[in-house]
């Protein structure tokens, strides 16, 4: 099992030294660009006899089934969307870390060294049946989230839309979308992220120059109105035909259950107990039916699910 980051750093070896051991692995590994190489693993994974179940986290991971779960509600998917927000105003400082211990011991955050490098240049989402690159600060979304509130959300590099379509034939787009709140904070990725892609900067040094400012100004940066819901952060989307109408169907999570250790959890024990087959290289959507697994790593995370579904459910007709 590894969780060890940033994953543009450590996914590919990491996947290499399972293969070359021939053992099983289960990785949280988030990123786009490594995640192709990791994919490129694939036959070699095959001939060791192993599984690499690979983005069992929560971004990717629970993403992955909460899409796979919306486009299986329709007869034929056309577009998947996942939006998540992360409330990061100030009673929840905490997840920032202490840039100056960073600096310290040299350890830099690698939770953000990834989201910096999700959003940095130009990231590949899957738009018009295939792969193409975007700027994720000019590409807004407004998402209307359960309960009517919007955020504006913007593309990442995240690995949901290279494995889906593998999976979903005839989809035309995949996109993973991400609100950072309060929504200044965005000016502040924005601009760490533009010094990483003009070469002023790399995730390590922009994690801690954006962790600096915040805490040299708190007030400016983690103050403001969050109207997304608080007990949920992801919300998936499907888009398509069911019964011979144009329908979106969408799903989130019943409660805060959400985490990376339940799927992480989960996912090792089925491989340990038999229950992953299949080897290779193996995206989430191609290893577990998304609702049972689900629910089994509610269970085994931090949050638990509470009495009742675990997901939240709605389907809207589309013109």
């Amino acid at each position: 099992m590894s969780t060890a980051g940033p994953d543009f750093r450590v996914a590919l070896p990491v996947a290499k030294a399972a293969v070359a051991a021939g053992v099983h692995l289960c990785d949280i590994a988030a990123d786009g660009p490594a995640l192709q190489k990791v994919l490129a693993l694939d036959a070699r994974a095959k001939q060791a006899n192993v599984s690499i179940v690979t983005g069992i986290g929560h971004v990717p991971g629970i993403s992955n089934l909460l899409m796979q779960y919306a486009a299986n509600q329709l007869d034929k998917a056309t577009d998947l969307q996942l939006c998540m927000w992360w409330d990061l105003s100030r009673d929840r400082a905490a997840l920032f870390g202490n840039p100056e211990d960073m600096k310290r011991t040299g350890r830099i955050n690698a939770s953000w060294q990834q989201v910096l490098a999700w959003v940095s240049g130009r990231i590949r989402t899957y738009r018009g049946g295939r792969l193409v690159a975007v700027d994720p600060f000019e590409n807004p979304h407004e998402v209307r989230l359960p309960g009517g509130a919007a955020v504006t959300a913007i593309p990442i590099g995240s690995t949901e839309p290279l494995t889906l379509p593998r999976r979903n034939r005839g989809l035309k787009s995949v996109s993973v979308l991400m609100a950072i709140l309060p929504r200044q904070l965005n000016d502040l990725l924005r601009e760490r992220a533009r010094e990483i892609a003009g070469g002023q900067s790399d995730p390590a040094k922009a994690t801690v120059a954006l962790l600096d400012a915040i805490a040299a100004d708190p007030d400016r940066w983690l103050k403001g109105p969050v109207r997304a819901p608080s007990d949920f952060g992801m919300m998936a989307s499907a888009n398509g035909i069911k019964d011979r109408r144009k329908v979106r169907t969408s799903c989130w999570p019943a409660g805060p259950w959400e985490s990376t250790v339940g799927p992480l959890t989960v996912a090792a024990l089925r491989i340990l107990h038999g229950k992953v087959r299949d080897r290779g290289v193996l995206p989430p959507e191609a290893a577990f039916e998304p609702l049972r697994f689900l629910e089994e790593a509610a269970r085994a995370g931090p949050g638990r699910p509470g009495p009742g579904r675990l997901l939240n459910e709605s389907r809207e007709p589309l013109k």
